[in-house]
């Protein structure tokens, strides 16, 4: 099995075990109040304590007693394997906000605007938007965006007068 192939199979398996195992507070907490974070109540999985700055996956995955419920030793041996883990942990709402932001401006390289359409006579947009759009003349909403000083609220009022 080539070598990449092990650190993503290492990687998605540690993902679902961290997320999926939870730890008591008991176990935990003497723990946490040592590295300055919050207690918990009762039980939180290895994911959420790992999504804290001041915890890092290495040190949490070295607690005693953690080995008896999951096989971490595939993580624990490899360290780019863990950090990966620990990354897309830390950063998984930030990723998923960008996955979503690229399928959003991904869509608007579809929607295309007519090479006759005059800017000028758009009453909404502001001067400085007339004139690049005018200037530029983009054949879609996704050039229109990236084009400078085009403001989200231009592109807006481009959508509404492209739907009518």
């Amino acid at each position: 099995m080539p070598r990449k192939f092990r650190i993503e199979v290492k990687i998605l398996t540690g993902i679902t075990a961290c997320k999926s195992q939870k730890l008591n507070a008991k176990k935990v907490n003497n723990f946490l109040e040592s590295k300055g974070s919050a207690i918990i109540d009762s039980t939180e999985t290895i994911a959420n304590l790992c999504r804290r700055p001041e915890l890092s996956l290495s040190e949490i995955l070295k607690l005693d007693g953690l080995s008896e419920n999951i096989d971490i030793s595939p993580l624990i041996e490899d360290e780019l394997a863990m950090q990966q883990v620990e990354i897309d942990l830390k950063y998984e709402g930030y990723l998923k906000r960008q996955e979503e932001m690229i399928a959003r401006l991904e869509k608007y390289e579809d929607y295309l605007i007519p090479l006759t359409l005059n800017y000028l006579e758009l009453k909404s947009l502001s001067a400085e938007s007339k004139e690049k759009l005018q200037r530029y003349k983009p054949r879609s909403i996704g050039q229109a965006s990236r084009i400078p000083g085009v403001t989200p609220s231009d592109i807006s009022v481009l959508l509404i007068y492209l739907k009518r």
